[in-house]
């Protein structure tokens, strides 16, 4: 699938925020559904026109077959059932659908020749879930 098809792709967004993506997405014609968990941010996104729904991951359950792409950009490492996430967005998704996914590296840490064991986390919310590519390609197997 290639996103040059627009109109005829359907696409949801977890972790939507106030709706940077979604406003790109829908200027560009693309069907969009954005889930933020911050029901504050959501209804600042909806205020602007964007359709960004109040509700986790969880609201893809309402969304069975439905999309053809299903992002989420550092939103995993939050997430406290990475199971039962994935399992939301395969249902969600259509047949040959596809996940777009950012999450941080946790192995940055090489990065920093003088404190090595310090993890350089962001201020809350704290990350919850640590990637690297070798765990990432397993936890992913699954789905």
């Amino acid at each position: 699938k290639v996103l040059s098809n627009r109109g005829e792709l359907s696409l949801a967004e977890l972790g939507a925020g106030v709706g940077v993506v979604a406003k790109y997405l829908a200027k560009r014609g693309y069907e969009y559904t954005g889930f933020e968990l911050n029901e504050a941010i959501a209804l600042r996104a909806q205020s602007y026109g964007l359709n960004i729904l109040p509700v986790g991951f969880e609201g893809l359950d309402s969304y069975q077959n439905q999309f053809d792409v299903v992002l989420a950009f550092e939103v995993l490492e939050h997430i406290d059932d990475l199971g039962q996430c994935f399992g939301f967005i395969a249902k969600s998704l259509k047949v040959n659908g596809v996940i777009g996914i950012s999450v941080p590296n946790f192995e940055k840490y090489k990065n920093y020749e003088t404190i090595q064991t310090r993890l350089f986390q962001d201020k809350p919310p704290i990350h919850i879930n640590f990637f690297t590519l070798n765990n990432f390609h397993k936890i992913t197997l699954n789905f």
